[in-house]
């Protein structure tokens, strides 16, 4: 009778350790996938905090370039 005590006891035991290292097992997903949530919204903030100034910059030279394309049809105008 003694045996078979300790041999449930022993599973029971076992068996719940292994439900708790189960459960245990989700909370740490959920937490890589805030890191990993946290990690691409930085990136991304990043990523805008470098691309919008040179955006900025190609819309600034796009004007320019038709700011002189216009200069120069006009000259080319007034010269015929």
């Amino acid at each position: 009778m003694r045996t078979l005590e300790n041999k449930l006891l022993f599973f029971t035991l076992f068996f719940t350790a292994c439900i708790l290292s189960a459960c245990g097992g989700e909370s740490e997903e959920e937490e890589k996938s805030a890191i990993d949530q946290f990690t691409h919204e930085t990136a991304s903030k990043a990523v805008h905090y470098i691309q919008d100034p040179i955006n900025k910059a190609q819309v600034v030279q796009d004007l320019s370039n038709q700011h002189a394309e216009d200069i120069k049809q006009a000259m080319e105008e007034t010269n015929q």
